[in-house]
């Protein structure tokens, strides 16, 4: 196999490709030397999407190949994110005779402003071995690339076959960052650039926006997917931290306090890390297709409203709004019980067997109760007061469906008790069967 990073084996022949000087028939050839139209025109389509490296290659310096792959990644952030890593950690590798470029990009593999340099001279070694290229530095680092294209790994192994490799003399003896602006090497743990001035985003402010804000750290970043399923994560925390403190449910409070804590702690990390790949605080802008922008609009519109119905559920379930369910004495929120006391609705000693609120906000609202003592339908009038009718469980000759419910209507029933006009609408939910379970237990106080 032909060691293409030794001087003495070039196949002549360069192009030029967007102002980029790249080896023609070394990047357009497969492992062999052998020119494959298939294989030119997915490095010229990759080539155009680092044309801006015309500004970064030195007298001379040529591009061999270029490749799609993920970009190092901690075990803690493969684990953490999942598969999701794959795609928020997305970057080109080109191969020049001096050194390889790191381009951290968008999901789409777009530009995102940040570059970064390996030099050859810097290596202990480098080995493209199945999907992943392993970089061994000389001062001890590693660093792994993931998933690296498939239709190009015998080409990069073959570009790092053993050999005598071009001269490239050793620089920082690390990856480096780039400035994209000057071409400055940016400075570890320097938020600017010491050439230009350009500025980065930095640790702090992501820290700081992880803690006090929902996702605050992801957005910062460019990571919006990350950023609206963690403030989904923490927003639901927070209801549930802050109902259970207003219910006096202590233990509840704590455990969703930690989780909220270590939910904090994990943006916080993630996005430090995010942050070393040197974003500009004014980056480029990303075109993107209308058709793109509109499925961003609707997964956007997907999203909240997904996030919109956990808050509702758990502001239901924890008992700060109104249950859509039909709810048993023994499932029913003490608060509830007393304002249904407090309204007047409850007579002392009056035991509450089943009961129903159509409010959205509050009980107060509508419902209906079942009780050891009668059946109630209540409703509040616009001055906020409350209106109820009832029937007493003795005089009830029957329970009959007047309209069937749907998943988004009511089922009407009517009770009628002895006397003349002596009958109540009840309006119940049709899902889950809690209307007619409500029913039947009306029934079952008629006398035989």
């Amino acid at each position: 196999m032909v060691d293409v990073l030794s001087p003495d084996s070039y196949i002549q022949g360069t192009d030029s490709l967007g102002g980029l000087n790249i080896d023609s028939a070394t990047m357009f050839a497969d492992h062999k030397g052998v020119h494959k139209p298939r294989i030119e025109k997915k490095q010229r389509k990759l080539a155009e999407k680092v044309t801006f490296l015309k500004d970064f290659l030195e007298d001379g310096e040529q591009l061999l190949a270029i490749t799609t792959a993920v970009s190092p990644t901690s075990f803690i952030e493969q684990m953490t994110t999942g598969f999701v890593f794959v795609y928020i950690k997305r970057c080109m590798l080109v191969f020049t005779d001096r050194r390889v470029f790191h381009i951290p990009t968008t999901t789409g593999f777009d530009y995102r402003e940040s570059v970064a340099e390996i030099r050859y001279g810097d290596l202990e070694s480098i080995e493209q071995k199945g999907s992943r290229l392993k970089v061994a530095y000389k001062n001890g680092v590693k660093d792994l690339f993931l998933y690296v294209r498939g239709s190009e790994r015998k080409k990069i192994r073959a570009l790092l076959q053993a050999g005598n490799r071009l001269a490239s003399p050793a620089a920082t003896g690390n990856r480096t960052h780039l400035c994209p602006k000057c071409t400055h090497v940016l400075e570890v743990d320097r938020f600017d650039c010491p050439g230009c001035g350009k500025e980065f985003k930095n640790r702090t402010k992501a820290r700081n926006l992880s803690l006090w804000l929902p996702g605050g750290g992801y957005f910062y970043t460019g990571h919006p997917f990350l950023g609206v399923m963690d403030a989904m994560i923490e927003l639901l925390f927070l209801v549930i931290v802050a109902t259970s403190l207003i219910n006096g449910e202590w233990s509840v409070a704590g455990i969703f306090g930690v989780l909220l804590a270590l939910e904090k702690a994990l943006t916080v990390y993630h996005a430090n890390h995010f942050v070393k790949e040197y974003l500009p605080v004014e980056g480029v802008t990303i075109q993107k297709s209308p058709m793109r922008r509109i499925l961003g609009v609707l997964g956007m519109m997907f999203v909240l409203g997904f996030i919109a119905l956990g808050v509702l559920g758990v502001l239901s379930d924890t008992g700060v709004l109104p249950s859509e369910r039909v709810l048993s004495a023994e499932e029913m929120q003490d608060g509830d019980y007393q304002t249904l006391r407090d309204e007047g609705l409850l007579e002392q000693g009056e035991m509450v067997e089943y009961f129903y609120s159509e409010g959205i906000l509050s009980i107060k609202e509508g419902g209906s109760i079942l009780t050891n003592y009668r059946v109630i339908a209540y409703e509040q009038n616009e001055d906020e007061t409350i209106t109820y009718y009832s029937i007493l469980n003795e005089e009830i000759l029957s329970v009959a469906l007047v309209e069937q419910g749907t998943a988004t209507s009511y089922s009407v029933y009517q009770v009628t008790g002895v006397g003349e006009e002596n009958w109540i609408y009840l309006l119940l939910p049709h899902e889950y069967g809690d209307g007619e379970r409500f029913a039947n237990a009306v029934r079952a106080k008629i006398r035989q």
